[in-house]
């Protein structure tokens, strides 16, 4: 909520800090968390301190065609976006994202900064395992 700053209390921080140091046997886990979707009503992901903690990622959300979707929160926190597909195209092209809804069904609807969160920690993991 852009009223309120909030952030991880004291244990998580310390969980953040020592995950980032020693997660994967000493290489050091990579935690990514969703810049936000409340830019509509004009909300900022500086007031996150999760988003803005120096022991995580934060990933926001672009367009098919470049342009920022009208949910993203912005701010310098930010240090990548991936695909995020807009909720509201006002009547123009929208290039579907294809996943799945539970075991057996599908859908084009993957929108909002947790969608563009989870390919981003895909992208980071593939890299791992490729390293």
């Amino acid at each position: 909520m852009g009223w309120q700053v909030e952030g991880p209390g004291p244990l998580l921080t310390k969980v953040l800090e020592q995950g980032t140091r020693l997660g994967r046997n000493n290489k050091g886990s990579i935690f990514v968390f969703a810049a936000g979707n409340g830019g509509i009503p004009g909300d900022s992901c500086a007031f996150s301190g999760y988003v803005n903690s120096i022991y995580t990622i934060a990933i926001s959300a672009v367009n098919w065609d470049g342009s920022v979707p009208a949910y993203t929160e912005q701010c310098a926190a930010i240090m990548a976006v991936t695909y995020g597909q807009d909720m509201f195209t006002n009547g123009k092209d929208k290039a579907p994202m294809i996943t799945t809804i539970g075991r057996r069904q599908c859908t084009e609807e993957f929108s909002g900064t947790s969608a563009s969160t989870a390919m981003a920690s895909g992208i980071i993991a593939l890299a791992l395992e490729a390293k």
